[in-house]
């Protein structure tokens, strides 16, 4: 047997970064009680989000969406309705208000419940955001516990998870 021309690649570097893009854009676990989209054109808050989320409902299978559009495209033909989705208002693309319209008129994704959790802190996004159909509206925080924090009365609230 001759040598291999394609030699095995550095697994250290390969599993760094396979690890990474699957806690990023999401590695749907099919066999999980609870289906969590994120939907925020800012990766930091995606890793942010997720990781206080793997601490308080660690069998959460969590995915990343960037914007409505992606929002759209990933539904058709998903096997799992979300039990829950998390979306951030400030996006380049697609707004959140205009991405929460599109939600409630969506057969398959009218009943979700979605919480915002944007940036804002204008008083009135709350309000224009609980008329459009969110369930519940939360300010970003800054740090990792009262993230926690707000996750686990999200999952009491609207997934019955014990948090």
């Amino acid at each position: 047997m001759g040598k291999s021309l394609n030699p095995a690649p550095h697994a250290g570097f390969n599993n760094f970064y396979s690890d990474k893009i699957a806690y990023l854009y999401g590695e749907q676990n099919l066999m999980s009680a609870y289906h969590i989209l994120i939907v925020d054109d800012d990766e930091d808050d995606h890793l942010f989000i997720k990781t206080a989320i793997r601490n308080v409902i660690p069998s959460a299978a969590v995915k990343s969406l960037f914007d409505g559009a992606e929002l759209s495209a990933d539904r058709r033909g998903a096997p799992q309705t979300p039990s829950l989705i998390f979306l951030d208002l400030n996006m380049r693309m697609e707004d959140g208000k205009t991405t929460l319209q599109n939600i409630k008129k969506d057969n398959s994704l009218k009943r979700v419940p979605v919480i915002i959790l944007t940036t804002s802190t204008d008083p009135n996004e709350k309000e224009k955001c609980m008329n459009l159909g969110a369930d519940d509206f939360f300010v970003k925080p800054y740090t990792e516990s009262d993230l926690s924090n707000i996750i686990k009365q999200v999952s009491r609230k609207w997934l019955e998870a014990e948090a």
